[in-house]
């Protein structure tokens, strides 16, 4: 009598064991009833496993990060910072005081809370404010040094003039090339011209080794205020001199730019500790991002009102009006399972199935008294090819534009550095070099006696002077 039962002539036992199930599981996986094996590939697209990951962190490593919709820990009021918000768009008029809001900020905020409290201050609409700009239409935060501003009496909180030490932008490319910032978006139209105009190359090469400071990139998610005025951090008075530009050229006609100076005004004192922003004082009633006409309300007045004095309780009641309208402006869209499932499946050449090769084919490994016999069985291991001309493209796809025209430029500033840097010969200078003759292209210079008049004489009538035969031999 044999020892071994199959597995179909015995009843189902109940596990003792915690049974896991898994979404597409109905029924309790049981040792008796497990068909696969670990050198086995499932004979079905579908996986066990959430097609899209609740918890998948974003890349730490990438540029383009989603902002976080909150805000940072309270800190005390000594710690916020008042700012004056000067607001400006091309082509509008403005008298001295012009458009602004005077807010006390914490130290903390990242820029991007900072462009997000800028559309929260002056009418941004926070449903389009992510991911809809490019390197054209991008913003642009500078931080200003040796900060000159224009009188009080002619332009209040207007800067003059300034020096630019850092740059942060999630939306423009920070590989770019720096004549773009440096010189004007329109220092070259063909995006696709590889070739390099050597003037401009040398001239940006002997700016680059004067050595003037060159600004630097930041990322907008790392650097706060407190990089940028370091001196309240650690009690001191902040640089005045110090100030950031916001631009924005979302509306290419008219580009709107915020300058955020220090307030030099007194405000009242708070105790106690926050991290939401406070408006002081507000002037101008404005809209940051252009009004779809769709969208707007008949009875509604949307006309703007540059002199308009505002309530600053609109922006500070309730207490948490910021933080909702960073919520809104996160705008993280929800994941389409459709498109998620897809991309699952021929994404990870393990869990893909070709229903071009055969799916039932005989089992290679020894069969387990574990395994039922009337189980499907499952596909060859070796004769299940990968669809990786699926999943993977057959050709590396060539860098963008803007990068090659990166690498091509630092490799001509790398030959051109080692042609200055080619030692010369030893035997001769280039001076010396330059005087030797050259015996294809010298002509002898006559020569001999001259007459009075410094005419060179010929050989008859030398002789004829010196009153000699012709006949006399030359020696």
């Amino acid at each position: 009598m044999s020892l071994k039962r199959g597995a179909d002539s015995s009843p189902a036992r109940s596990s003792k064991r915690r049974q896991i199930l898994f979404p597409s599981v109905s029924n309790p996986v049981t040792p008796a009833k497990t068909p696969s094996s670990i050198y086995q590939f499932p004979s079905s697209p579908s996986t066990p496993y959430p097609l899209y990951p609740s918890d998948s962190p974003s890349n730490p490593f990438g540029r383009t990060r989603t902002l976080s919709a909150s805000l940072p820990p309270k800190s005390s009021f000594g710690r916020h910072l008042p700012l004056r918000f000067q607001f400006f768009r091309h082509g509008m008029k403005r008298d001295r005081e012009g458009v602004y809001r005077v807010v006390q900020v914490p130290l903390s905020y990242n820029f991007k809370h900072v462009k997000t409290l800028i559309a929260f201050l002056f009418g941004g609409q926070p449903e389009k404010s992510p991911d809809e700009e490019d390197e054209k239409t991008g913003h642009l935060f500078e931080i200003r040094k040796n900060v000159v501003m224009y009188s009080n009496l002619y332009k209040l909180g207007t800067i003059k003039r300034s020096e630019t030490s850092v740059r942060l932008s999630s939306a423009r490319d920070p590989y770019r090339f720096k004549q773009e910032w440096d010189y004007g978006e329109d220092w070259r139209d063909d995006d696709d011209d590889d070739e390099f105009d050597e003037r401009e190359e040398d001239q940006l090469s002997e700016d680059s080794e004067d050595g003037k400071e060159e600004a630097r990139w930041e990322a907008e998610e790392d650097y706060t205020l407190g990089h940028v005025w370091k001196p309240v951090l650690r009690g001191e008075v902040p640089d005045a001199k110090t100030a950031i530009f916001h631009s924005s050229p979302s509306d290419t006609e008219c580009p709107i730019q915020v300058q955020i100076t220090l307030h030099k005004g007194t405000i009242p004192s708070r105790t106690g500790a926050g991290n939401s922003p406070y408006v002081f004082e507000a002037r101008g009633h404005v809209y940051l991002s252009p009004l779809d006409h769709d969208e707007l309300d008949p009875e509604e007045d949307y006309d703007e009102d540059l002199k308009m004095d505002i309530d600053p309780s609109a922006w500070n009641e309730p207490t948490n009006a910021f933080a909702k309208f960073l919520i809104e402006s996160v705008g993280i869209p929800l994941p389409d399972f459709s498109q998620s499932k897809g991309r699952s499946e021929n994404s990870t050449p393990s869990l893909v199935h070709d229903f071009s090769s055969p799916s039932r084919i005989t089992d290679p490994f020894p069969s387990s008294p574990y395994l039922s016999s009337s189980s499907p069985v499952r596909a060859d291991f070796k004769s299940s090819p990968l669809p990786f001309s699926a999943s993977f493209p057959q050709y590396t796809p060539a860098p963008p534009p803007a990068q090659r025209k990166r690498v091509a430029y630092i490799q001509k500033r790398i030959e051109r550095s080692k042609r200055k840097s080619l030692p010369k010969p030893d035997n001769c200078s280039d001076g010396e070099e330059d005087s030797k003759p050259n015996a294809a292209t010298t002509v002898e210079k006559p020569s001999g006696p001259r007459g009075i008049d410094g005419r060179y004489l010929t050989r008859e009538e030398a002789m004829r002077i010196i009153g000699a035969d012709d006949n006399v031999a030359e020696v």
